[in-house]
């Protein structure tokens, strides 16, 4: 008897491992995209805290007062009659007005952001490295 040998695989053998992929990917796929969204929100977030750090620091280097309005996904840093207009796609605010005085500190002393589903109340203080509230100048 004349043994010939086949090369390749068995169109049950390649359903198989396409079976095993596809069952991988539906139990893996729905976690990486969670995971992707929770870190634009972190990155967000994080840009969120350090743009109001900038602020703090410009409002007090050039003397000057900021206004922030929140409103849903944006807000709006206002001093003198020039403003610029911060847009985000994951994290949100309920409607608040927020003071840079001109020493850099925040009134109110905290932000209330939507964050991971939930609304968060970010102390400022904590944020711009201030160690304590009772040093608040306005």
């Amino acid at each position: 008897m004349v043994k010939t040998q086949t090369y390749g695989f068995t169109l049950v053998e390649l359903l198989v491992v396409l079976v095993i992929a596809g069952v991988t990917m539906a139990l893996v796929g729905p976690f990486t995209y969670e995971q992707i969204a929770k870190s634009e929100e972190r990155s967000e977030y994080n840009k969120l805290l350090s743009t109001l750090k900038r602020l703090s620091a410009v409002s007090f280097s050039h003397g000057k007062p900021y206004i922030l309005s929140f409103n849903q996904t944006r807000f709006e840093a206002a001093a003198n009659q020039k403003s610029k207009i911060h847009e985000f796609e994951h994290i949100s605010f309920p409607s608040q007005t927020l003071i840079i005085n001109a020493n850099g500190y925040p009134e109110p002393s905290h932000l209330n952001v939507k964050y991971q589903g939930n609304i968060v109340a970010v102390n400022l203080f904590q944020v711009l490295g201030f160690t304590d509230e009772t040093f608040y100048a306005k």
